[in-house]
């Protein structure tokens, strides 16, 4: 049994190292090295603190659709939560979700078609904040001036200093 477990970490590893060299073959890293010495610690913790802030106030709202089949407790919830992001990021066409489920079953006694039914309502739940967000600034987005809606026509990026 020992060496099961061994061969899963070595091919782990080695799946690990090819996906790393296939992302970031071609890569200057110079230049990589050059723009994270520009950075701006501040704005680089403010970004986290966002991020973070998102990720604790979905598990909140996720307690108000998962108290109603089962109680998991917030270190269940945050976990599947992290594992199924973690998930999207690695794997395509939003799998992660499905993860998700499949972590707060394997943490709680929810049954998998539970879970994954409160993950298709938390998803529901953002779509309607992003619709409403979405009327909001479409609502707002004729109170802004017409020259300050489009990018310098000097500069092919949008961008100048």
């Amino acid at each position: 049994m020992k060496w099961k477990k061994s061969v899963r970490v070595v091919v782990g590893l080695a799946v690990g190292i090819a996906v790393f060299w296939w992302v970031f073959r071609g890569t200057d890293w110079g230049e990589v090295w050059a723009s994270i010495r520009r950075i701006h610690p501040a704005w680089v913790l403010a970004m986290v603190g966002i991020v973070v802030a998102t990720f604790f106030t979905r598990i909140l709202r996720w307690r108000y659709i998962v108290r109603i089949g089962h109680p998991a407790s917030f270190r269940h919830r945050f976990s599947a939560t992290q594992i199924g992001f973690m998930a999207n990021f690695l794997v395509p066409m939003r799998i992660g979700e499905g993860i998700r489920a499949l972590a707060l079953t394997r943490l709680t006694t929810i049954p998998f078609s539970k879970s994954l039914a409160m993950v298709a309502l938390d998803r529901v739940n953002d779509l309607i904040g992003l619709i409403a967000t979405m009327l909001i600034a479409a609502g707002h987005a004729r109170l802004i001036p017409a020259g300050l809606s489009r990018a310098p026509e000097s500069c092919g990026t949008g961008y100048s200093r």
